[in-house]
């Protein structure tokens, strides 16, 4: 039996970032650590599951099935809107 899908989620989530590709010394570390840059992402699309870690959504459903799948860790969740609900 088919997932049935009952939410449509707007989810802004901080992306991860990496460093540097090189050595650095230690104030330039500290400063790159410090600094609050990542990337504010924004993504919506249908809740496919919820865990105590992730939030999953699907960006096309046809049929049954789930494309462009997207899990996203609760810890980077800044905010999450519910766009519409079905029964």
């Amino acid at each position: 039996m088919a997932k049935i899908v009952t939410k449509a989620l707007l989810i802004q989530w901080k992306d991860a970032e990496g460093g540097t590709s090189g050595w650095v010394d230690g104030e330039t570390s500290s400063k790159w650590a410090l600094d609050d840059n990542s990337a504010m992402c924004v993504s919506m699309g249908f809740l496919v599951a919820e865990t105590a870690q992730y939030i999953t959504l699907a960006g096309s459903i046809v049929r049954g099935h789930f494309g462009e799948l997207q899990k996203i860790p609760r810890g980077m969740i800044v905010k999450k809107k519910v766009i519409q609900t079905w029964k």
